[in-house]
């Protein structure tokens, strides 16, 4: 039988990684030359290095390559991909971030910053574009917090599992973040700290439609009780120099003072009906600093000793903040404009007043809840002068910061005057462009405060029509955004 000649195999044709890693060489597996990190030590999590080239290596293929430049019109009008090899490793206080951190942050950048200011202003767009992103690479709380709200936008966008998972993970590395953070702020971290309470607002995720009245009451208290945060963060500086803080103009609380609400036969002739400096909460006739307010009237040359009005107290300013001048006068000095609510709203506010018929019982909420209610009336007013405006969205945006613990604990009750008050502020909310985060839930949630007053105990037949037409009230200012 003749000899059999062995056959030659050839191998399949394959590129030879000339210039991978140190670790991929030593342990003499293929490198796939990834930047920063190639794909063998990324998930063995270990430190990924290069050779330094000579000065005479060069491309083995003979080609050039060539990077076309970006303008910066491209490069916030549309996403780019980026190859991996091109991205370069970025350090923060959380870590190297990934391409998934990467790309929530050009999310955050191009789409996602707009959606967070009701204000078209070059000062507060720089806050939100350029200033968060850029101090939240050192403060990992921040950075957390804004890319969850991306992921989260990103779900709203184009609803994905994935995208849901990530506004999770972030969510939960953010508060764990913050809450550390909070036990130590200094004067390096409180400003980003007063941020990134205002921004987690955006972090309590309304449940998943449909769902029963319980768990969307259950995230009423908690999205409200949220806001608290910021209400005690913002009173350690409220009075002693928060104007100064470069975020300030995002965190005012009126762009527009209010003229005086106009002569309506609404029970004006009562004193009663004129709310005095109230518990900690109520909405004073000036919102802002103090501060704000004397350096505005010393600019417009007008005496401070002869105010119509006395700017009550707000976020924990105690008497003694107050210029001698103001706190000589005396108390039935302290009157600010009455209230100017719609006539369902005003009904409620008579009942708490003067309650019908005056044998009934003494009512233990009454002193909690006339400030909320109170805290709405600004809002009519500046619907009534300004129609739809920023001052409006401002003044809506920021009504829970007014809100007292007294009043969140009736809320966690269900207290049907409560709730009340909220569905006409989450009505409020849908007249705000792009509040993508909660618009879908309102009228389901004022659906639920409805079906708690209709079940709720009071005390005359009459009472229950005064609630459910309150109700009925916010009802139709959703109906009419549509």
């Amino acid at each position: 039988m003749a000899r059999r000649t062995p056959g030659f195999i050839s191998k399949r044709p394959h590129r030879k990684s000339r210039a991978g890693c140190t670790t991929c060489k030593r342990k003499k597996v293929k490198c796939d030359e990834s930047l920063p990190s190639c794909s063998y030590c990324a998930l063995r999590k270990i430190d990924c290095t290069y050779p330094q080239e000579t000065s005479g290596s060069s491309v083995s293929s003979g080609q050039e390559y060539q990077i076309s430049p970006v303008s910066e019109e491209d490069f916030n009008s549309s996403p780019i991909q980026t190859p991996s090899w091109l991205v370069p490793a970025i350090q923060t206080s959380a870590g190297q971030l990934t391409k998934t951190d990467l790309e929530l942050l050009h999310q955050y950048k191009t789409i996602t910053w707009r959606s967070l200011s009701v204000r078209d202003e070059a000062l507060i767009d720089s806050i939100n574009r350029e200033w968060i992103p850029q101090v939240a690479m050192s403060r990992s709380y921040l950075l957390y917090t804004i890319l969850s709200i991306s992921a989260a936008h990103r779900n709203i966008l184009s609803p994905s599992k994935q995208a849901q998972d990530l506004a999770t993970v972030y969510r939960h590395k953010s508060l764990t973040a913050y809450n550390t953070a909070l036990q130590n702020i200094t004067t390096d971290n409180y400003e980003t700290l007063l941020m990134t309470s205002l921004l987690m607002q955006l972090l309590v995720p309304p449940p998943e439609l449909p769902c029963s009245d319980a768990v969307l009451l259950e995230w009423l208290s908690t999205f409200v009780a949220m806001t608290q945060g910021l209400r005690v963060l913002a009173s350690l500086k409220w009075a002693s120099g928060i104007e100064n803080l470069s975020v300030f103009p995002v965190f005012r609380r009126e762009l527009r003072p209010l003229p005086p609400p106009p002569l309506i036969n609404t029970g004006r002739e009562d004193p009663r009906m004129y709310p005095r400096d109230g518990p900690l909460g109520e909405t004073p006739a000036h919102p802002n600093p103090p501060a704000m307010y004397r350096e505005e009237a010393v600019s417009a040359g007008m005496d401070m000793t002869n105010l119509p009005f006395r700017p009550q107290t707000l976020m924990g300013v105690s008497t003694p903040h107050l210029p001698p001048t103001w706190r000589s006068k005396p108390p039935t000095w302290q009157i600010p404009a009455p209230a100017f609510l719609p006539p369902p709203l005003m009904a409620l506010l008579r009942s708490l007043i003067a309650p019908q018929p005056p044998s009934s019982p003494l009512d233990l909420h009454r002193a909690t809840l006339l400030p909320a209610l109170h805290a709405l009336s600004p809002i009519f007013l500046s619907l009534y002068h300004y129609r739809l405006s920023p001052d409006v969205y401002v003044r809506i945006i920021v009504l829970p910061t007014f809100l007292t613990p007294e009043f969140l604990a009736l809320v966690r009750a269900r207290e049907p005057r409560a709730l009340v008050v909220l569905a006409w502020w989450f009505a409020f909310v849908v007249l705000i462009p792009d509040m993508w985060w909660v618009r879908d839930v309102v009228p389901r949630l004022l659906q639920a405060a409805s079906n708690v007053v209709m079940r709720c105990w009071c005390r005359s037949g009459e009472e229950r029509k005064m609630l459910m037409d309150a109700v009925e009230g916010a009802f139709g200012v959703v109906r009419l955004v549509g």
